[in-house]
C-alpha cells in the first residue's frame, strides 16, 4: 500500500484530450488486450463515459473510465503506470466518492478470471465478487462495493 508522502502531490483531474497518448501507453503496459487511440475516443464520445487520471507534477500516472447508470457506476477500465504506490487506491476511492455524491447505491467492476491481481486489489479495496460472467474469452469476476461500505 502506498504510504500518505505519495498521495501527496497528486492530482486527480477530469480527462483533457492531452491525457490520451500517456493513457494509451500506460494501458499497453498494463493489459494483455491494450487500447489504442481509436478505442479510447470512441468510449470517451458515450455521454454517460467519466474519465479520470491522477498527474503528480505533470505527469500522468494512471486512470480510470467509469460508466453512470442511473443506481449504480461501473468501472470500464483502470490502470496505473507504477503499481503498489498507492495510485491505484486513490482513482478508486475518488469513484467510491463521486458514487455517493451521485447517490449511486453501489460500484461495479468486472475482472478477467485469470487477473488474480485485480482481483486482490479490489478485494483489498471493500468490493467483494459477486457473479461470474461468461465472455467469448474465458469468464469474468463481478466484482461491487455497497455505497457505505470501506
Amino acid at each position: 500500500m502506498g504510504s500518505i508522502l505519495q498521495c501527496i502531490g497528486t492530482l486527480i483531474r477530469e480527462f483533457d484530450i492531452n491525457d490520451l497518448r500517456p493513457m494509451v501507453c500506460i494501458d499497453r503496459d498494463a493489459f494483455k488486450d491494450p487500447w489504442d487511440e481509436r478505442d479510447f475516443i470512441k468510449r470517451l464520445k458515450r455521454q454517460q463515459i467519466i474519465a479520470t487520471v491522477i498527474e503528480r507534477k505533470g505527469a500522468i500516472l494512471g486512470y480510470c473510465l467509469y460508466e453512470q447508470f442511473s443506481g449504480y457506476n461501473l468501472i470500464r477500465r483502470m490502470a496505473v503506470y507504477v503499481k503498489h504506490c498507492g495510485y491505484g487506491r486513490q482513482l478508486l476511492n475518488d469513484v467510491k466518492r463521486q458514487s455517493i455524491k451521485n447517490s449511486k447505491t453501489f460500484l461495479d467492476c468486472r475482472v478477467p478470471e485469470e487477473n488474480l491481481e485485480a482481483q486482490l486489489f479490489l478485494a483489498a479495496n471493500g468490493f467483494t465478487a459477486i457473479d461470474v460472467i461468461p465472455t467469448d474469452d474465458g469468464s469474468q469476476y463481478l466484482f461491487r462495493h455497497l455505497r457505505g461500505q470501506r
